[in-house]
């Protein structure tokens, strides 16, 4: 039998100071490169979360339209949206902004029959209709609270109220109060609930593009794109195309975003609305 020497010995019970270094040094590296992949995959659970957000909401909206005969919720902006009183209640009220307002963390405006029609219709979970990527806050709001309470809006021309007083083109939008009305387009192609860009968003309504701007800007918040719903209960992600709508967050007053005519994410968005 061969005999041992003190090197063989010291590899049969552990590792040199040289081996060492280099599994420390190779896990470090595995570490330092699993960080964007970690940040990425939390990115993906948000998109996943804001998805599911979508799909209740949606549902809510359908189950709200069954139980009325057809009618799906009314949709209110500008200042009746601030104070509602029936009949001027849509399907949530409330104004967002960059100040300290109590109504931007007012959940009772979302999920209390007095104020929001789909608010029998989500178990009270005022979550539902925040996106968690959407953390923006001004310096002053950031003093007291840890998030606003709302990141979704609602299409203008879907539903009864006051949208045709606002600004859109009324020779080529419509207003469709009811399931049987999504004609053009048809229920799985008109968008119901989308995000709003945090500076743009302030009434629970959001103005498809008007003439080549964007009145009202939606987000893009999940790698360039936004959640929306459709008038068939069905959701899906859908990415921008062009750098004028992916927008930075300044936290501060929003104007309309000029475009091209031939924008395609304007465009996109044209062809999604209801239309006559």
């Amino acid at each position: 039998m061969i005999g041992m020497g003190k090197h063989g010995a010291h590899r049969g019970h552990g590792f040199t100071r040289l081996e060492l270094i280099a599994i420390l040094a190779v896990a470090f590296a595995g570490l330092v490169l699993a960080r964007p992949a970690l940040g990425y995959s939390a990115q993906r659970s948000k998109g996943v979360i804001c998805l599911s957000n979508f799909r209740r909401l949606s549902r809510a909206w359908l189950e709200f339209a069954h139980d009325n005969g057809g009618s799906v919720p009314q949709n209110i902006q500008g200042g009746l949206a601030i104070n509602p009183t029936p009949p001027n209640v849509g399907w949530v009220s409330g104004w967002l902004d960059w100040t300290t307002s109590p109504a931007n963390t007012n959940a009772l405006l979302l999920i209390d029959g007095r104020y929001a029609q789909l608010a029998p219709y989500v178990g009270g979970d005022a979550a539902l209709f925040k996106c968690p990527s959407d953390i923006y806050l001004s310096a002053a709001q950031a003093q007291r609270w840890k998030a606003r309470v709302r990141s979704y809006s609602y299409l203008a021309g879907v539903g009864a109220g006051n949208t045709e007083a606002g600004p859109w083109d009324a020779n080529y939008y419509a207003q469709v109060t009811r399931l049987s009305g999504f004609v053009k387009p048809g229920p799985a192609a008109t968008a119901v609930f989308l995000e709003e860009h945090p500076d743009s968003i302030n009434d629970p309504c959001l103005y498809p593009p008007y003439a080549a701007q964007w009145i009202d800007l939606p987000a893009s918040f999940h790698e360039r794109g936004c959640n929306f719903s459709f008038a068939d209960g069905h959701v899906e992600l859908h990415r921008w195309a062009s750098a004028t709508t992916v927008q930075p967050v300044r936290v501060g007053v929003f104007s309309v975003v000029p475009t091209q005519r031939n924008d395609p994410d304007l465009s996109w968005l044209r062809l999604h609305a209801p239309r006559k």
